[in-house]
């Protein structure tokens, strides 16, 4: 991609949309899903004779850190729902009309397959329900009479506190005892009722980095972007490693790797003011909601149907890519539109109600 390509930092879709999120969105949808697919390439190079192929293997394994990039979405929703309302007004009743809407008709669609086919452990509900809960929290959080720095920090330490209090007796104790205290090593080892707060902190991320964002001049150049990124993956492989070897949870690390995560975020947003995104990438960032959505239910179908192999693991991949397209097509992307058309009827109607009085 040439050095010399000069774009605006919000391309024609809308004056807050922001160049490469949509390449971002895809890249984390497709590292969950890949994190749940049986990683056939590595257990087909740990099989192989020789040290080397089999430490490849081994790497290879650890690259998909799935929770990790749930962190980096949570980051993300921060930044896209905070940017276009800094030093604006927010109606609140049209805001979270056009989220709730978004987001739940296809949540709702999916659930319902997924009881059908088996259960709801077969949908990613978790983290859905603490977007949910953030949208619902922005316009109060706006409120506050503190900075958005204070909340993060403020939540942050709220968070530290629900993580050592609720897991003592199981992540941190099989940590220290270095043997199965009741492990689970998921990020979402509280449960309903805690992981929103433990995911708070990593949300206002993305809210501080909306608010600083127009105010950096940095221009990012191929060869910066590249190392954050190489530096991000070797040590999201380190998080990996230390959740499946050593009793290190996942809910004990990704609030710490989600510092690193908003650095690199940052940092592709810069690189996106002067650099060219992918096409294609930028496409297929539209139908990550959905291919977050569905992942699971569609490979758990596909393995029903015909197993797993090497041969079968781009077949796999290319199957659930064009499902998840064609549920955003039909589902999701009507589903937006009707979002929109419903915070712009709401508008219609309080303009109306104010005219009459």
């Amino acid at each position: 991609m040439s050095e010399g390509i000069q774009t605006k930092i919000k391309s024609a879709r809308g004056d807050n949309w922001v160049k490469g999120l949509d390449s971002l969105r895809f890249v984390l949808a497709l590292i969950v899903f890949l994190s749940h697919l049986s990683n056939e390439p590595s257990n087909y190079l740990k099989s192989l004779d020789g040290k080397l192929w089999h430490w490849m293997g081994i790497a290879l394994n650890h690259v998909f850190l799935g929770p990790g990039a749930v962190v980096a979405f949570f980051i993300i929703s921060g930044f896209v729902i905070h940017y276009p309302f800094k030093g604006k007004s927010l109606n609140t009743k049209q805001f979270l009309v056009r989220r709730w809407v978004r987001i739940g008709i296809p949540l709702l669609i999916v659930v319902a397959i997924a009881l059908y086919r088996g259960g709801i452990g077969l949908v990613p509900i978790w983290s859905l329900y603490c977007e949910l809960i953030y949208y619902t929290l922005y316009p109060l959080l706006r409120r506050l009479p503190l900075s958005w720095t204070q909340q993060f920090w403020f939540a942050f330490a709220i968070a530290a506190v629900v993580i050592v209090v609720g897991s003592y007796h199981t992540e941190i104790a099989s940590m220290i005892t270095q043997s199965d205290q009741g492990y689970t090593g998921s990020y979402a080892a509280l449960g309903d009722g805690f992981t929103w707060l433990v995911g708070l902190p990593c949300w206002l991320i993305g809210v501080l980095i909306a608010d600083v964002v127009d105010s950096r001049t940095i221009v990012v150049s191929q060869v910066r972007i590249n190392i954050i990124r190489l530096c991000a993956l070797v040590v999201a492989m380190l998080v990996v490693g230390l959740k499946a070897h050593v009793y290190v949870s996942y809910l004990l690390t990704l609030n710490f790797f989600a510092f690193m995560l908003g650095y690199w975020i940052l940092n592709e947003i810069l690189f996106f003011r002067t650099h060219a995104a992918s096409a294609i990438l930028e496409y297929a960032g539209k139908f990550s909601y959905s291919l977050y959505l569905l992942h699971v239910l569609l490979v758990q179908w596909f393995y029903s149907q015909f197993g797993m192999s090497l041969a079968l693991y781009p077949v796999a991949i290319a199957f659930t890519l064009v499902s998840s397209w064609l549920f955003y097509r039909f589902v999701e992307k009507p589903s937006h539109e009707l979002s929109k058309y419903w915070a712009r009827f709401m508008a219609n109607l309080h303009v109306d109600h104010g005219r009459f009085q």
